[in-house]
């Protein structure tokens, strides 16, 4: 009934099913955390579906909040000395984050005397990127061979290609 229609499950069957939408849920998250990128991304327009079994939203809501995720101090400051190398527009940043999330990190810092906000992608996101969208489609897949939960994979692959 969830993805491919039929008829609601009886409220025993709904209680099963909870506790496996709760498991692979679990799954999805510990995953996406782990290879980050594109992966949380999903997680994040999954987030904010309001169709989903309840175990999916709970679990996933993770994502959108700040991502313990943050770059090295090497790298950001070679990204942030590329942004202004001839020192014109006096750009300076403070080399901790405020909040990091699935693909950049957000740092305090002036521009020309004026607050901004630099946003800096995580090291080898660009490079990561088709790796993480294959990932993210084989996790569609595992997902997909569960009953209830049949039409992730085309949800996920959608996303692959939409990016």
């Amino acid at each position: 009934w969830f993805f491919g229609g039929g008829e609601r499950p009886s409220v025993k069957a709904a209680a099963e099913n909870a506790e496996i939408h709760a498991k692979i849920a679990k799954q999805l998250v510990r995953g996406a955390l782990k290879y980050g990128g594109v992966a949380i991304k999903a997680l994040q327009c999954m987030a904010m579906r309001n169709d989903l079994p309840r175990a999916y939203a709970e679990e996933f809501a993770v994502s959108l909040v700040d991502v313990p995720r943050v770059s090295s101090e090497s790298y950001v400051r070679r990204v942030l000395g590329d942004l202004d190398p001839n020192g014109e527009n006096d750009i300076k940043a403070k080399l901790q984050p405020f909040k990091s999330a699935s693909v950049a990190q957000v740092h305090q810092g002036t521009a020309s005397g004026r607050d901004v906000v630099v946003k800096v992608l995580h090291e080898g996101v660009r490079t990561n990127f088709k790796e993480d969208l294959e990932i993210m489609a084989k996790m569609g897949a595992k997902v997909n061979k569960h009953k209830d939960a049949r039409g992730a994979a085309v949800f996920l692959k959608g996303i692959q290609q939409a990016l």
